[in-house]
């Protein structure tokens, strides 16, 4: 499957880039190489305090489609190799590929959607087990509308996701939905009944030894108007029912079965006629995790993100974002995590820029006793010295304080690196 991939997003960059890396049918091929030098103070995660420096080569090929054409396409293939100093054991090169296909609304007389599709391998400390972890995910995803009349339309959607590690889980997971939409009517309201089916696999690698195999189906109707401005109000109603093995369960049940109501809210909750510096996203819900882990009874939970961003003056902007879900976590579990983090960006002149955000992370895992509180910070600073050539500099802090022992650790991560892009 991994060369596949690689082979079909090469060669939608390669094809259409037999003269040179210029501008090609409204896109253009553009050959990116970074080379950095990065030194982390925690390379195997609590396990074991071993330090190293890092030094990867980043060679790859980015395909991007003019803006002007109808059908959008962004396209990228590379290899990122890596040697460390020490560790030699943890040399890699690592692909990555993926494939962005877009077609807007109002390009066609009645069809919209996109398709994504993406391969990435790569070795970093998984925090949920705070060990190292070598991952490699293939993802696709396909999302279409398709305008039947004036007032009516209907969505399909459908996606794959494929995890393999080197311990641990790994995990199969497909879904696929179908929607109808009745628009426009009571002073824009819209109609929308939707079913949806999931199917999540994993392989069992955890320490209970027990691996996951769901069945969910969702059916679901709902309504949504304007309240004002951009900002939009739904409620829904619908019926979940959920299959999954015995042995995932400590009452051993396996069929769940039941109605449940959802509201949200969601759009520019500070119109941007009143506050025209400022950009803000609200959207809230109550519901079960979709993919419930090991000894999760499947209760219901608030979630929701907030986004909130100020250009406070034209070359520096902030950014206030929180967060709340669940999560499967690669040794199937679901964890509940509750963040919120702070951020400045800042252009220092014509070829400068900087950045730095600051957050909290609260994490609760269900089916054991522990949770987690982690302080984060990450600073950068950019350099574009030519149009071809750039730098930068990085700096990721992390604190976890935890009451499981092995999460408890700091890691400093500093990383220098250049890039040359033609």
């Amino acid at each position: 499957m991994k060369s596949a991939i690689l082979f079909t997003c090469t060669a939608l960059t390669l094809v259409p880039s037999a003269l040179a890396f210029t501008e090609i049918e409204r896109g253009e091929l553009l050959l990116s190489t970074t080379a950095s030098a990065t030194y982390d103070s925690r390379v195997l995660g609590g396990a074991s305090g071993a330090d190293d420096m890092i030094f990867t080569l980043f060679p790859q090929l980015i395909y991007r489609r003019s803006e002007t054409a109808q059908l959008k396409l962004d396209a990228h293939a590379g290899v990122s190799v890596k040697r460390y100093y020490d560790l030699t054991q943890f040399n890699s090169e690592d692909v990555t590929s993926g494939i962005n296909l877009r077609l807007p609304q109002g390009v066609g007389p009645r069809f919209s959607g996109s398709f994504k599709m993406s391969y990435d391998e790569h070795s970093d400390v998984n925090y949920d087990v705070n060990q190292r972890v070598r991952d490699k995910i293939f993802s696709t995803r396909l999302d279409t509308n398709f305008l039947a009349g004036l007032k009516t339309s209907f969505d399909f959607d459908a996606g794959l996701l494929q995890a393999h590690r080197n311990i641990y889980s790994d995990r199969d997971q497909w879904d696929a939905g179908l929607g109808f939409n009745y628009l426009d009517f009571l002073q824009g309201t819209a109609l929308h009944v939707r079913y949806r089916h999931l199917d999540n696999e994993t392989s069992g690698d955890n320490s209970f030894g027990v691996p996951l195999n769901q069945k969910l189906d969702t059916y679901s109707v709902g309504l949504s108007r304007p309240i004002y401005s951009d900002v939009k109000a739904s409620v829904s109603y619908g019926y979940r029912i959920l299959d999954r093995s015995r042995a995932e369960t400590v009452t051993g049940e396996t069929h769940y079965a039941g109605s449940f109501v959802s509201a949200s809210l969601e759009g520019p909750f500070l119109p941007a006629s009143r506050f025209p510096k400022l950009d803000s996203s609200l959207s809230l819900f109550y519901q079960s995790s979709d993919v419930p882990g090991i000894n999760d009874n499947n209760t219901r939970r608030f979630g929701g993100a907030a986004n909130l961003s100020w250009q406070a003056r034209p070359n520096t902007k902030l950014s206030l974002n929180a967060r709340r879900a669940l999560e499967l976590t690669i040794d199937d579990l679901t964890v509940e995590s509750t963040s919120a983090s702070f951020g400045v960006t800042e252009d220092i002149g014509h070829f400068i820029d900087a950045g730095a955000t600051v957050g909290y992370d609260h994490r609760v895992y269900r089916g054991i006793s522990r949770d987690d509180n982690v302080l984060f910070f990450q600073g950068r600073i950019g350099y574009r010295m030519t149009k071809y050539w750039s730098a930068s500099g990085n700096y990721y802090y992390r604190n976890s304080d935890s009451s499981n022992a092995i999460a408890n650790y700091q890691r400093h991560i500093v990383s220098v690196s250049a890039n040359y892009t033609f």
